[in-house]
This record gives C-alpha cells, sequence and structure tokens, in this order.
C-alpha cells in the first residue's frame, strides 16, 4: 500500500457536527458586534464577501420527522442556519451595506440563492452571487474598491 497516497487522502466531509455549530457561533457574534460598532460609522459601507458560500446545507435533522416533532423556535432552528442565514437574519440595523456570494459550484450557489430569495426581500440592497475562483473576485472588488475610494 502506497502510504503517501493514504496520508495525503482527505476525510470525506460531512456538513454540521458540534464544532461547525460552535465556529457558526462565534462567527455571528462577532459579526454583530462588528455591524453594532460600524453602524455608529456612517461615513463608512459595510461589505459582505462570502468567497465559500456553498448552498449552506443543513444537518439532515432538518427533514426528519424528528425535526418536525420537535417543534423548535425560532432561537433552536439557528443553530442549524449557515453564515450566509445568520448574518441575513441579523436585525436590520445590524445589516451589511452589501452582499456578495461566491462559491466555485454553480449548482450549489444557485441552491443558497433559492434559499436566501425570502431574504433578500427584507433589505436594501441587491445580493450578488457569482459562480468561479473566490480569488478572482477578491482582486476585482479590491480594484473597485480603491477606483471609488471606499
Amino acid at each position: 500500500m502506497d502510504t503517501t497516497t493514504s496520508l495525503l487522502k482527505e476525510p470525506e466531509a460531512k456538513w454540521g457536527g458540534k464544532w461547525t455549530t460552535e465556529k457558526l457561533n462565534a462567527f455571528s457574534k462577532y459579526v454583530s458586534a462588528y455591524l453594532t460598532i460600524m453602524s455608529k460609522q456612517k461615513q463608512w459601507k459595510t461589505i459582505y464577501f462570502d468567497g465559500f458560500a456553498g448552498s449552506g446545507n443543513r444537518n439532515k435533522i432538518k427533514k426528519s420527522t424528528l425535526y418536525t416533532q420537535l417543534e423548535l423556535s425560532i432561537e433552536d432552528d439557528h443553530v442549524y442556519k449557515g453564515a450566509a442565514e445568520r448574518i441575513l437574519t441579523l436585525p436590520n440595523e445590524l445589516s451589511f451595506d452589501f452582499h456578495y456570494f461566491i462559491d466555485l459550484h454553480e449548482e450549489s450557489l444557485k441552491k443558497l440563492e433559492e434559499k436566501l430569495k425570502p431574504l433578500q426581500e427584507t433589505k436594501k440592497n441587491q445580493f450578488q452571487y457569482k459562480a468561479g475562483d473566490c480569488n478572482s473576485y477578491l482582486k476585482d472588488l479590491s480594484n473597485a474598491l480603491k477606483i471609488k475610494s471606499y
């Protein structure tokens, strides 16, 4: 057996779990604090740029009979939301001025766009969805920010 190959092979990815929940909870707290501070800086515009947006699939429990029987509250359901859903469901006074969702896989991006459609109606700006390499979009964004003096 070639040990080099087995050492380089990544484990099969599964979405969710304790670490994911902890990471997303920390992310939500950070974004809330950041937007609270930035809301007082009227001269600045804020940009949410998610370079690995994905479809934000939830744990399998979301579709199960058990999930329905649990009758989870909105707060409980929050645990199963991905990063994009979390930042878009913050109170409106804690909102980014621009939202960019980038993913390498167009299919995942379309699923995310469909999932976020109801949240679009609650925001003043149009969400931007772009399929491709986030590095090139970061360069484009950086160049645009230089030109527009943001």
